[in-house]
């Protein structure tokens, strides 16, 4: 850590904010300018897609997301490292950083037939 030892003791979030769902995907629609959505499936869905003896496991960890939540809510303002040290990424920045790969993702997707409409 390059704050160190100023961050002895401290709990450090590796994160710049707590970001919803929808507005994962209005930054996202925003910086590839394109509509994109998020769908949410049924838990016994995305449990299929999974080895059966870690679904219900894998489920309940995902689950947490939900609630308490991240961080279970903490405060990340004290926990982020100083500016000067370390630079912060926002979701919006690294999507537009990583934007040639979104685009070849998904034009992969689509020539694969898996997209569907």
């Amino acid at each position: 850590m390059q704050d160190f030892p100023a961050c002895v003791g401290k709990q450090i979030h590796a994160a710049v904010d707590y970001y919803t769902p929808e507005r994962l995907m209005a930054e996202f629609s925003e910086v590839m300018g394109s509509p994109a959505s998020f769908v949410q499936i049924p838990a016994e869905t995305f449990k299929s897609f999974l080895p059966l003896l870690v679904a219900q496991d894998i489920l309940e960890n995902m689950l947490l997301f939900e609630e308490p939540g991240y961080y279970a809510g903490a405060s990340l303002k004290d926990s982020q490292p100083s500016p000067e040290v370390n630079e912060l990424t926002s979701w919006k920045d690294f999507v537009l950083a990583n934007k040639e790969r979104w685009l070849r993702a998904l034009e992969l997707v689509v020539s694969s037939n898996t997209f569907r409409q």
